[in-house]
């Protein structure tokens, strides 16, 4: 009998030991398992500040979008080309867009033609549908020239609306007397643009382009009567467009830069003047 108690003792000291071995196992293993588990999160909200740490919303590439404002005359297409040539930029001008639809008088063409040669300025509908389908062109991803674009705040704002950052207005300002005498004596090459004055630009073989041969014109909206009236609709309609950019400007978080500078006086010294602006940015 005694030995029956000794045995059976002896297999529940067994049967106890194993159990609290298998037990430790498993303590052991949780144990584990939870450090792993915590290891991992730990891991994984490394991973997350890291992640946390790298720059969300990177700096958009900054192209050179530039506009010449001032009137008819001022100069503008001249220090245009030179503009372009130093950036390697397309010049995109309007009158230059709308005068080779009144060259191919397509129906288009005839109705602008109708107004400039009143001295009216081109609606803004027309306009800015022309601008938009220019812009979109592949020779402009790394920048363009506006000149003769905007006119009118309207314009302007139908430009912000394409989300194309603009980094410099320069107006150019020349008094309306010297406009008139300046336009009188105007030549233009009507394939490109290009433009001479027969006093201050001349051509290098007078009546004739330097660069074609072809020959120049003087245009029908260049009569004296003509100009005064671009002039007066220039001062009303387009001027406010000065403040509505200089406004822009003064902004903190606006890249826009504008400036006025005068338009008499040496091409090349103009020129110098205009591009020592471009090459400076604003810190926003």
């Amino acid at each position: 009998m005694t030995k029956f108690f000794k045995l059976t003792l002896i297999s529940c000291l067994s049967l106890l030991m194993l159990n609290g071995c298998f037990w430790t196992k498993e303590a052991t293993k949780t144990r584990h398992d939870s450090h792993s588990t915590q290891t991992e999160t730990d891991s994984s909200d490394k991973e997350v500040t890291v992640s946390a740490r790298q720059p969300q919303n990177q700096e958009q590439k900054k192209i050179p979008v530039f506009i010449l404002l001032g009137p008819p005359g001022c100069g503008k297409g001249t220090q245009a080309q030179i503009i372009t040539t130093e950036h390697n930029i397309p010049q995109i001008s309007t009158g230059n867009i709308l005068r080779a639809a009144i060259k191919r008088e397509t129906p288009l063409g005839l109705k602008v033609k109708s107004i400039t040669d009143r001295g009216l300025l081109v609606p803004d509908d027309i306009i800015i549908n022309l601008v938009k389908e220019r812009i979109a062109q592949s020779d402009c991803k790394n920048g363009f020239l506006l000149d003769g674009f905007p006119r009118t705040i309207a314009q302007a704002k139908a430009l912000s609306n394409t989300n194309i950052p603009v980094n410099h207005v320069i107006e150019i300002a020349v008094p309306d007397e010297t406009i008139i005498e300046r336009i009188s004596g105007r030549c233009i090459h009507p394939a490109s643009g290009r433009t001479y004055h027969i006093c201050n630009n001349p051509p290098k073989r007078a009546g004739t382009d330097d660069i074609t041969g072809e020959p120049l014109i003087h245009r029908e909206d260049d009569q004296q009567e003509t100009v005064k009236q671009r002039l007066a609709v220039y001062h009303e309609q387009t001027q406010p467009l000065l403040s509505y950019y200089q406004q822009m400007s003064q902004q903190a978080d606006n890249r826009l830069c504008f400036n006025t500078i005068s338009g008499v006086g040496p091409i090349e010294e103009i020129a110098e003047t205009v591009l020592k602006i471009l090459s400076q940015e604003k810190n926003v």
